[in-house]
């Protein structure tokens, strides 16, 4: 009997020891100085101040939060690889991320096609995605247990647009998508909802990503003489090329608006005058004001970490991501694990990352809807 005691008090005392030795074992891209984080974005081709606005204003958090000791004593590094808005380049990037790297989690992905393509190795490993800068319709109607978004949706920024033109009586409206599923599916949605408000899409025009080439576009939106407001729903320099194009045929006869994604830093440094007037839906506050406190950190650390940088919405965004990922992680304690982040994540239900609220819960894993619409005035200054 004695013997039998004995060998139940060793074994117990074995299984106590193994599970310390595995709660002790390191998480993935967690060592004794450093939390590693990784990202695939497009920092070539078509979209690419966009995707380094949207990094830069996550590495100025964390260079402040480096600099204060880091997060438990652990600094926070970023590895950022570009794909070029190429998803085979996006999957390649990710895999070597999650595999090689061993990053502790996805940070800050860019567009809908990459981050549509990467997020199956995401789930499949286990691996946090937090903070993609998308908004399509299949990631924010779904909830995915590695996903965690702190940007309103796409579907959340034309619902704002096709509003405010209805409010304001402009109920003929045209569109211009890419020629791609998102696209379609932004085309779709637009339709439906000018329908619901009795509004009347009148004209449409594609563009292929990346292409830069509006002539087509502008050939099938230009016959409509009575089109009242056009949705652009393209991106970056394509987005520069049709306005160029579209301008020289209606000569400022049509109110342009865009969701976020647009970029209007973009489009005020390579337009010029011609971006004034354009109205753009926006998912954080303005940057360049002083009355909110999040806006006014961002300035500040910009000035401070990277001065040759303006502040932009997109940059604003980034640093959003940053605080609010470094406040799960200082949540998450010494001994962080991606299960940990997860669960302090969802613990979050209402952060107030200054003035701007952040909220997610274990069924929601979307934190923000917030929209705004402002409008690119005389100088490039933004009237909101």
């Amino acid at each position: 009997m004695k013997s039998v005691l004995w060998f139940h008090r060793v074994a117990c005392a074995l299984g106590v020891a193994a599970l310390s030795s595995a709660a002790a074992q390191p998480s993935p891209g967690v060592t004794p100085h450093e939390v590693l984080l990784g990202q695939s974005a497009s920092f070539s081709g078509s979209f690419a101040s966009q995707a380094a606005s949207y990094r830069d204003g996550a590495l100025a958090y964390f260079a402040a939060v480096n600099a204060r000791g880091g997060v438990h004593g652990r600094r926070i590094r970023l590895i950022s690889l570009d794909d070029g808005y190429v998803a085979e380049r996006a999957v390649e990037n990710t895999r070597r991320l999650i595999e090689r790297d061993r990053v502790f989690a996805l940070f800050n992905p860019t567009w809908t096609n990459t981050v549509k393509a990467s997020l199956p190795l995401a789930e499949a490993a286990g691996v946090p995605l937090f903070a993609p800068y998308t908004g399509y319709e299949e990631l924010y109607a779904r909830s995915s247990p590695q996903v965690f978004t702190t940007r309103a949706s796409f579907a959340d920024e034309l619902a704002q647009i096709v509003r405010h033109l209805h409010t304001i009586g402009l109920t003929r409206m045209g569109l211009v998508h890419y020629d791609s599923p998102p696209g379609r599916e932004l085309l779709d949605d637009t339709r439906q909802r000018a329908e619901a408000l009795q509004m009347k899409l009148v004209a449409t025009g594609t563009m292929k990503a990346g292409s830069r080439d509006a002539a087509a576009a502008v050939d099938a939106l230009k016959r409509t003489d009575d089109l009242q407001a056009l949705i652009i729903g393209v991106s970056g320099s394509d987005a520069v090329a049709f306005i160029r194009a579209f301008d020289r045929v209606r000569k400022g006869r049509t109110a342009y608006y865009a969701r976020s994604l647009i970029g209007i830093q973009h489009l005020v440094s390579e337009l010029g005058a011609q971006a004034q007037g354009l109205s753009v839906s926006q998912t954080a506050p303005n940057p360049h004001k002083n009355r909110t406190p999040v806006a006014v950190e961002y300035r500040a650390l910009l000035q401070h970490y990277n001065p040759a940088l303006q502040p932009d919405y997109i940059g604003l965004e980034g640093l959003v991501s940053a605080k609010v990922f470094v406040e799960a992680l200082r949540r998450t304690g010494p001994r962080p694990t991606r299960e940990a982040l997860r669960h302090s994540l969802e613990r979050m239900n209402a952060y107030d990352a200054g003035g701007y609220t952040v909220g997610f819960s274990p069924q929601q894993h979307h934190g923000s809807r917030y929209v705004d619409i402002v409008m690119i005035g005389a100088g490039g200054r933004i009237v909101d």
